[in-house]
């Protein structure tokens, strides 16, 4: 089968499709912003003195932390989001 879509268009469906997917990304994770939320405890976060985990929705939640707390449950308020990524910034 001949594929008759040009490279452009295909280019173009897909940044949109994308951009919708972020889209409905940040509203979705908006609504835990302002909530706490139990966390276990994953590992270490790229910025010094964080941690990351999993909340009960499968979200990612970076707060701050030590190595010690890798395997137990957190609670932690979530003050924002970003990129997929809920955030306590305390």
């Amino acid at each position: 089968m001949d594929d008759h879509v040009p490279k452009k268009e295909k280019k173009r469906r897909l940044e949109e499709v994308l951009n919708k997917q972020k889209e409905h990304s940040h509203e979705y994770d908006a609504q835990f912003v302002g909530n706490t939320v139990k966390v276990l405890v994953e590992g270490e976060a790229r910025k010094d003195n964080k941690v990351y985990g999993k909340n009960e929705y499968r979200k990612t939640v970076e707060f701050d932390g030590t190595k010690a707390m890798i395997g137990e449950m957190r609670k932690v308020k979530l003050e924002s989001e970003n990129t997929g990524r809920l955030v306590n910034t305390d």
